[in-house]
């Protein structure tokens, strides 16, 4: 009787230590999968950062109140700034999309 319980104590050891093992895998696996959902999202983030970063510069320039300022005076002022501001993003959009790429 002593042995018969002995053998299965040791069997239920043995089968607890092949459920943390499963389980330490099971957790690194979904440590994993978080990390690279985090890390994707981060992604999005800098490109976002990079891509609003030259509208975020040119808006801040031309909404001091100063004198001075180039095409202040003009009608078309606010969509000649409104184009370049889209034209550098894209541009900025493509060089982080192909480095993101490398």
């Amino acid at each position: 009787m002593a042995a018969r319980l002995s053998h299965r104590a040791h069997t239920l050891h043995h089968d607890g230590e092949q459920l943390q093992a499963r389980t330490r895998l099971l957790q690194d696996e979904l440590m994993a999968k978080l990390t690279e959902r985090s890390n994707q999202l981060l992604y999005i983030l800098s490109v976002m950062t990079a891509v609003l970063l030259p509208m975020t510069i040119i808006s801040g320039l031309f909404g001091m109140n100063v004198g001075g300022l180039p095409l202040v005076d003009t009608a078309l002022g606010f969509w000649v700034v409104t184009a370049i501001a889209v034209v550098v993003a894209g541009i900025v959009y493509m060089v982080v999309r192909r480095l993101g790429r490398v």
